[in-house]
């Protein structure tokens, strides 16, 4: 119920994290956020360390010591913040942004994030991910692979 009401209330679209693609294959790693409505997936390329942390929740993998994303979570339930959200909310420049929506005793706050370290601790908190609309409508113009028609003179 709360995740309709969210996506009534924003322009967001709920998204799952459909793969995570290692350095090996794509030159660096990135993130795959898939709309579960439509199936529109976006890529978001990331670090190393975040793409293997995103990859260690994902596999609910648990260690004897806190990872940094373990760490943030074990600190957040300290002191009863609770991650409500994580939303990808722009894309400037070829950079991806995130916030994180946080709420302590009725009060609600947002936090500015690199979209992987949002990913990396919705996963561990079980908080829903989404993109704003218009981050996929940019993403498709910047991504957007010329048609045939387009290539006309160029050397293939």
């Amino acid at each position: 119920m709360l995740l309709l009401f969210l996506l009534l209330v924003t322009k967001s679209l709920g998204v799952e994290v459909s793969a995570v693609i290692p350095s090996w294959y794509a030159g660096v790693p990135a993130v795959v956020l898939t709309d579960t409505l439509s199936g529109r997936s976006l890529p978001i390329f990331i670090g190393e360390s975040e793409a293997r942390s995103i990859e260690l929740a994902l596999a609910g993998q648990k260690f004897p010591r806190p990872l940094t994303h373990d760490l943030l979570r074990d600190i957040l339930e300290a002191y009863k913040i609770r991650v409500i959200k994580v939303v990808v909310s722009d894309l400037r420049d070829g950079t991806y942004y995130a916030r994180i929506y946080l709420k302590q005793k009725g009060k609600r706050k947002e936090m500015d994030s690199r979209p992987s370290d949002a990913i990396a601790l919705a996963l561990r908190t079980g908080a829903p991910i989404f993109v704003e609309e218009e981050v996929f409508k940019k993403a498709e113009k910047t991504e957007k692979p010329k048609q045939p028609e387009e290539r006309k003179g160029e050397r293939i």
